[in-house]
């Protein structure tokens, strides 16, 4: 009889690996009606059911740690807009809950753009002078977002100071919870390249009060798009969209761009926005604008507003050329689909 129980129990230890890697669902109802009908058979002491039982329980414990994991993972995801990005050779797309998604630059790169293919022609450094101009952006993008981030921190730990002396007043010396201004310097920004558009911006702040509550943030929509909004933050108490350029000019598909960040942050979190715009900043800060608010003049700067109409109009435009994308295919939209 022991010999049995020994066989039954290599038997579930066996069962237990193959169900620990694939873990189908009807594998283990299989397993333990199987295991049953064994022991009925055998009449075998009720000491392997309880071993059959325990290791049932282990079972199900391993399958909830992998799920804790995956929680984890999902949550540190989650800090992205539970959107996960991935860089193919000319496009990039985005892993959402409801499937991977093109990115919206990667909808706009598809449409044709004579202009841009005209100067592709004329120029035979273009795909140099273009990489150079995405590199560019990128790291400006990513030192306006850590000097953010650091401020953004600094604005948390402050508010949390608030909180802990409303409670704790007799206790709390105010020193002590006081958190210093984010002072420029801390963000290390050593790229000689990149300090012009990064101090434009900084003007840009300083001069429009405006305050940032997100930076970069992972958004995707239902309509089968997703993207990494630049900045979401308030200018004169209203809440905006805003997409960093370092162009030489605002083209038209940034408007389309735009537009698309702001529908699907909507969707997502349900919040309404009330404005978008896209900031230009110049990486020889030679451009002279007038900022809305202060009337004064700010280098290296163009602000560009848009209306609500001139929104919902390049909302629908960029949402006809993301179902044409969809219907066409993503390996053939590029090469194809806009092209007469």
């Amino acid at each position: 009889m022991s010999g049995a129980v020994f066989a039954v129990f290599m038997f579930v230890c066996h069962s237990l690996t193959i169900s620990r890697k694939s873990e189908p669902a009807a594998f283990l109802t299989l397993t333990s009606s199987s295991f049953l009908a064994f022991l009925r058979l055998m009449k075998l002491p009720i000491f392997s059911l309880n071993l059959f039982n325990l290791l049932i329980k282990e079972r199900e414990t391993m399958k909830n740690e992998r799920a804790e994991r995956g929680k984890t993972e999902r949550a540190e995801r989650g800090k992205k807009g539970e959107i996960e990005l991935i860089k193919t050779a000319s496009k990039h797309f985005y892993r959402t809950p409801i499937g991977i998604l093109p990115s919206v630059t990667t909808i706009l790169d598809s449409v044709r753009k004579p202009g841009l293919e005209a100067w592709k022609e004329r120029e035979p450094r273009w795909r140099e002078i273009s990489d150079h101009a995405a590199d560019l952006g990128t790291r400006v993008h990513k030192a306006i977002e850590r000097y953010l981030n650091l401020k953004l921190k600094t604005r948390q730990e402050e508010e949390a100071g608030r909180e802990e002396r409303e409670v704790e007043v007799e206790e709390v010396e105010v020193e002590e919870v006081e958190v210093e201004e984010v002072e420029v310097e801390e963000v290390e920004v050593e790229d000689e390249e990149i300090k012009n558009p990064f101090s434009a911006f900084l003007e840009w702040e300083a001069a429009t009060g405006f305050e940032a509550v997100g930076v970069e943030l992972g958004v995707w929509s239902e309509q089968g798009y997703a993207g990494s909004l630049d900045l979401l933050g308030y200018l004169d108490g209203r809440l905006y969209v805003v997409d960093l350029k370092t162009s030489r000019i605002i083209r038209p598909e940034h408007l389309l761009q735009v537009s698309a960040y702001r529908w699907a942050y909507e969707e997502r979190s349900g919040e309404r926005v009330q404005g978008l715009g896209v900031l230009r900043l110049d990486k020889d800060k030679n451009v002279k604008t007038k900022n809305v608010k202060t009337k004064t003049a700010v280098s290296g700067v163009e602000w560009r507003e848009f209306s609500e109409a001139a929104y919902q109009e390049a909302l629908q435009v960029f949402l006809s050329y993301c179902d044409r994308w969809h219907l066409a295919g993503s390996e053939l939209l590029e090469s194809e689909l806009f092209r007469e």
